[in-house]
């Protein structure tokens, strides 16, 4: 295939890298006093020569030395190709032996060839050494800032910018010649230029490869400033397309490098257009429409490019390289994401092979169109599953047929068996099974056609009746023919038994239930295998389970692996998943210490004060008591963990002991640790830092920010003695990620490119300070307009800035912001996860600006009821979610289908799709200035509704908030298959917990279970439509730190599970520390008492007669430096 441009083209620094991996200091050293060096006579053949040997023979210096003298002749001959054929080896060797900076260097200050050529050549090099330096060092790179240099070539100094700059002024250098390459063949420059292999006439000269090259090197992102890689929408691509740019300056930074690389190739287009080279107009016209169909994604753009090359493609319909561009716009229609693409780019290669059937275009149209037709398929299915089930899906397209075999397989024989990490065999010993065994059954599947190309789905219902486990075995050619056919296999089991296991610690719990009904299953035989692939899996125990369907295993070996079988006389099924015991640890009673610090960077030469809490935790960690009376030590240990000061104390009363540490001169610096006697310890920070004097702090925007409107930000510096900063410099940069809205993963699909992983800087700046400490400055958050149209997009702009004071201090503050087109939203408060009926409904909506700002204003409201299906759907019924306005293009009937092993349930994604009926209540709302309204209706009847929310932001522009929520009863109807909701996620002790747990399926089991500190408590079994909806459980103190419940049902083979925490508070120990009198402002030298209450906990708000309290006062400014995060007691209590 064709090598478009001439790709890191400049052979010579692909050598440079393959040296300085290999050398180091003793290798030179031992050059240097065993190599002798050459001399040279004036025979640059016999030299070069030589050069090759010296540097096959990895003898740099000498190679070094050699090259010196032959520059040295050279330049004194005035013999200007060996001249240039020295200055490019001699580089390429002190980039190995002395580092790439200074060589660089080295190059730019000696005397050059004053030929055009040489010139060029020189140019070339020295720009390309710099992009690749640039690259290879990128990271080491982009920490710099910009330092005026004046003139003086310095790689460790240059940013980013000032390399890719001085690269772009030595291609302009070459650029300003190009007429003059272009009576040169590409050949010339061989030794240098990677050559390719385009058919002659494409690319033939050195003003093609001059042209090629720099618009390579403009196209290379990591050379674009901010606002270019934000900046690509601005463009006029219909311009830049046809190619009708005007001139201008190529150096100029200002303009955006795909306009220069269109520029480029324009130019180099029309140049061969006057010399009737038409084959090599048309290409350096391809050459534009790539670069920008590769930075321009949008459908829109891309069809505009498309559509321009298909129009000029017939005014080069007379040569053989117009079959190439009919590839390349097959190549463009392939690319895109509509249903009849692959159709279109097929028929467009079809064409373009036709015409020139022995040109390279044709090949490459063959090509595509042989991609486009081959057949493909995948495989996948159900683990365990009954007969007469879609238990197979075939993904494919191109295929008529697709023929299976199954063989049947002694599972518990052929585990036992294996030495492998697989339970099952794999591999060869698969191929060995499939050609030494008889299949039971063997049948073939026509699938539907695919007139699109594209890959379909096909469901297939096995025709194993028998229990038993079965290898399946699929075929794209019938007999199975291992050379030219794709084979696929998977294992399955046909039976009724579903096996789910649960790990505690030391024990499993297993459960076998129906896999059809959901029930559990009784009497079934549950074997445990210990995994050992060297001497083979073991049987280790069986249990036959209850009439719950459970059973247990205990085992000790926690660096073991295993996994459970089940049978029942002819049914059979194994869980795949390997288990782990582990053994929990008893701890006994033990004592611990709580350690605090005065602050938490100090100064070598400065005090130290700590205060400890000395404790004893029982086992399960759920209580405490101080430790009064007890010997406790506590050492201060350095940064090489070095003991440099001890102190052993009796605590007090309250179990508490106190003191202090000089901090001494003369030791590392960095990580200092307290550490106890009982082993805990707490860190601190010794630096010799400099105390700042002023801090930074971005202001709230005093206009709602829209995008596309210019966004001011403000704010202030000021000494921490409160006078303002009255002159300095100010940094600023904004990054911008994409925000999906919540909702976004229920759907796979999505019309823009929004990957909020992705992170951009769009905008950077300098200001200054004004005599009051303020600043501004403002940035545009541009996002393509027409994209206006979808409310949901909006971005989170991450504005940071940096302020330097006259004395040179630098202090920073950031500030996110989000920016949309609609200015403001809304977050709504239920205080519940579902309402009961005859509850009123009372929820809080809360305006705020994208920024997080309260929003005064008025809104409209309505609750509606959702329309549900007429019974209740399965998982994998659930229908697929096509958005209005998305084509769908062909489908077969398996599209409109979802696995029964992966259906991804979640009810609020089906209750999303359910059409929305009657309206039940309405009416406005009035958001006061902290952004709270509150809205309120009546009671509404059992069943799911929906809350419509619409609000106007400053701009006109209208916000919907929709959110859907349920009205549950003891006993509702609710078509859903699986529900679990908490009405509180935090509950107190002596309250009640309300649990929604729920299904519209008929007659099925729930298994609802409680956990605590990893264990169930309690299991019980539900029966849709007979038992209670609505599960009450009492809080006690037993359930303080929390516990989790879990919901789980099996139908139809298709397995769901629920897990939720309900957080219970550790009130009953947090006492209320409130200052009864406090004076914010003193003097220097000033003394002040303050006043502090403390009252009991929740319940028992008295005041406490006797508590000890620590107080302490550090200076606010340290935390700019290393931030004070003292030890919460309530921390130490499970959660």
């Amino acid at each position: 295939m064709i090598e478009r441009a001439y790709r890191a083209a400049l052979f010579s620094l692909i050598i440079t890298l393959g040296w300085a991996a290999n050398l180091n200091p003793g290798d030179l050293a031992r050059q240097q006093s065993s190599v002798q060096l050459p001399a040279f006579n004036g025979d640059f053949v016999g030299a070069w020569r030589q050069y090759e040997q010296l540097t096959k023979d990895q003898k740099y210096e000498a190679a070094f030395s050699l090259v010196e003298k032959m520059l040295s002749a050279a330049r004194t001959a005035r013999n200007n190709t060996e001249w240039t054929r020295c200055l490019i080896r001699l580089t390429q060797l002190r980039m190995a032996l002395h580092g790439y900076e200074t060589a660089v260097r080295f190059l730019k200050e000696q005397p050059w060839p004053n030929d055009f050529t040489s010139s060029a050549l020189l140019n070339l090099f020295y720009a390309q050494s710099l992009v690749v330096y640039a690259r290879n060092y990128s990271w080491e790179i982009n920490q710099r800032e910009r330092v005026d240099l004046k003139g003086m070539v310095d790689l460790k100094a240059w940013t980013r910018e000032q390399i890719y700059d001085e690269a772009q002024r030595a291609f302009e250098n070459v650029w300003k010649v190009r007429n003059r390459l272009g009576e040169l063949p590409v050949a010339q420059w061989k030794e240098y230029i990677s050559p390719n292999n385009y058919p002659p006439g494409i690319r033939p000269t050195l003003r093609d490869a001059v042209s090629y090259l720099r618009a390579e090197m403009l196209a290379d992102t990591n050379g674009w400033r901010p606002e270019h890689l934000n900046g690509r929408y601005r463009l006029d691509l219909k311009t830049m397309a046809a190619g009708v740019l005007k001139e201008f300056s190529l150096v100029d930074p200002a303009r955006h490098p795909l306009e220069k690389i269109s520029f480029i190739l324009a130019d180099l287009e029309n140049w061969h257009v006057k010399r009737n080279e038409m084959e090599a107009a048309l290409e350096a016209r391809l050459e534009r429409y790539r670069y920008l169909h590769t930075h321009f994604q949008a459908k829109r753009d891309r069809d505009l490019i498309q559509s321009d090359l298909e129009l000029q493609l017939k005014k080069f319909a007379g040569v053989a390289w117009w079959s190439e561009g009919m590839a390349q716009l097959a190549e463009f229609v392939r690319a895109a994401n509509e249903p009849d693409s692959l159709m279109r780019a097929r028929e467009i290669a079809l064409k373009g092979k036709a015409v020139f059937p022995d040109s390279v275009g044709a090949k490459h149209c063959l090509a595509i169109e042989k991609a486009i037709e081959a057949p493909e398929y995948i495989l996948s299915g159900m683990h365990n599953d009954s007969p007469a089930k879609k238990s197979i899906l075939v993904t494919h397209k191109n295929l008529a047929k697709i023929y299976f075999r199954a063989y049947p397989i002694d599972l518990l024989r052929t585990i036992e068996a294996s030495t492998d990490f697989d339970i099952l065999p794999s591999g060869r010993e698969l191929e060995r099974l499939v050609s030494s065994t008889t299949p039971a059954h063997q049948w073939q599947v026509p699938l539907p056609p695919t007139p699109d190309y594209r890959m379909h789905k096909t469901f297939v219902v096995p025709p194993m009746k028998k229990p038993g486990a079965y290898l399946i075995a699929a075929s794209a050619r019938p007999g199975f023919p291992v050379i030219d056919n794709q084979i696929f296999g998977l294992y399955m089991t046909v039976s009724d038994l579903v096996l789910i296991a649960r790990p505690e610690g030391e024990e499993v719990q297993a459960t076998v239930l129906s896999g059809s009904s959901g029930e559990p299953m009784a009497d079934v035989e549950v074997m445990l295998y210990r995994l050992d692939w060297q001497k083979g899996h073991r049987h280790v125990e069986s249990n036959l389970s209850n009439e719950r369907g459970t059973v247990r295993f205990r085992s000790q070996l926690g660096n073991a692996r295993f996994f459970l079988v089940a049978r029942k006389g002819d049914q059979i099924s194994f869980d795949p998943q390997y288990i782990n015991f582990f053994a929990r640890s008893i701890q006994p009673k033990r004592y611990q210490t709580l350690i605090f610090t005065d602050r938490s960077i100090y100064r070598p030469t400065q005090k130290l004060f700590w205060k400890a809490i000395l404790y004893e935790s029982a086992p399960d960690g759920s209580s405490f008591k101080t430790a009064p009376a007890s010997v406790l030590t506590i050492s201060l240990r350095d940064a090489n963990h070095q003991v440099v000061e001890s102190r052993t104390l009796t605590t007090n009363s309250f179990g508490t002991a106190a003191g202090e540490f000089f901090i001494p001169s003369g030791r590392a610096l960095g990580r200092w640790q307290l550490e106890s006697s009982t082993g805990e310890m707490s860190s601190v920070q010794v630096e010799e830092y400099k105390r700042p004097t002023f801090e930074v702090k971005m202001l709230d925007p005093e206009k709602p920010l829209r995008l596309n409107q210019a966004a001011f930000m403000r704010g202030e510096a000021k000494y921490y003695f409160g006078l303002p900063v009255t002159s300095g410099q100010v940094k600023w940069r904004v990054n911008r990620t994409p925000v999906l809205p919540s909702w976004w993963s229920y759907y796979s699909w999505s019309d823009y490119d929004l990957n909020p992983a992705r992170s951009q800087v769009i905008a950077t700046g300098i200001s200054s300070l004004n005599t009051d400490g303020t600043f501004a400055f403002s940035f545009m958050p541009e996002a393509d307009e027409r994209l206006a149209g979808n409310k949901n997009i909006t971005y989170r702009y991450s504005v940071t800035i940096d302020v330097t004071d006259e004395g040179g201090e630098t202090r920073s503050d950031s500030r996110t912001f989000r920016i949309g087109f609609v200015s403001v939203e809304a977050s709504l408060d239920l205080g519940k996860e579902f309402f009961v009926k005859d509850d009123g409904i009372d929820i809080r909506i809360m305006r705020t600006g994208l920024d997080g700002t309260a929003q005064p204003g008025k809104g409209t409201w309505r609750i509606v009821t959702l329309v549900g299906p007429s019974q209740t759907l399965l998982p994998a019924e659930q229908p697929l979610f096509i958005p209005p306005g998305v084509k769908t293009g062909y489908q077969t009937p398996g599209d409109r289908e979802r696995e029964r092993w992966r259906h991804s349930y979640n009810p609020e994604a089906v209750l999303l799709q359910w059409e929305e009926g009657s309206i039940q209540a309405s009416g406005t709302i009035s958001h006061d200035g902290s952004g709270t309204g509150k809205i309120g209706s009546r009671a509404l009847s059992p069943g799911a509704y929906r809350l419509i929310y619409e609000t106007m932001d400053d701009f006109g522009a209208k916000y919907e908030l929709k959110k859907d929520f349920i009205v549950a009863a003891p006993s509702f109807d609710l078509p859903l298959p699986a529900v679990l909701l908490l009405e509180n996620s935090s509950v107190k002790v002596g309250s009640t917990a309300r649990v929604l747990v729920h299904s519209g399926l008929k007659d099925q089991i729930l298994i609802f279970e409680t956990y605590r500190d990893g264990r169930c408590i309690q299991r019980r079994e539900i029966h849709s439509g007979k038992d209670a909806s609505l599960i009450e459980i009492p809080i006690t103190e037993e359930d303080r730190g929390g516990f989790a419940v879990a919901l789980t049902l099996v139908r139809d083979h298709q397995f769901v599970q629920f897990r939720r925490s309900i957080m219970v508070p550790w009130d009953n120990k947090q006492l209320k520390i409130q200052f009864s009198t406090f004076r914010e402002k003193l003097r220097p030298g000033e003394q002040e008492r303050w006043r502090v209450k403390v009252t009991g906990p929740a319940g028992r708000d008295s005041a406490v007669p006797a508590a000890e309290l620590l107080a302490y006062m550090y200076d606010r400014s340290l935390d700019a430096i290393f931030p004070h995060t003292p030890p919460s007691p309530l921390g130490l209590f499970p959660h």
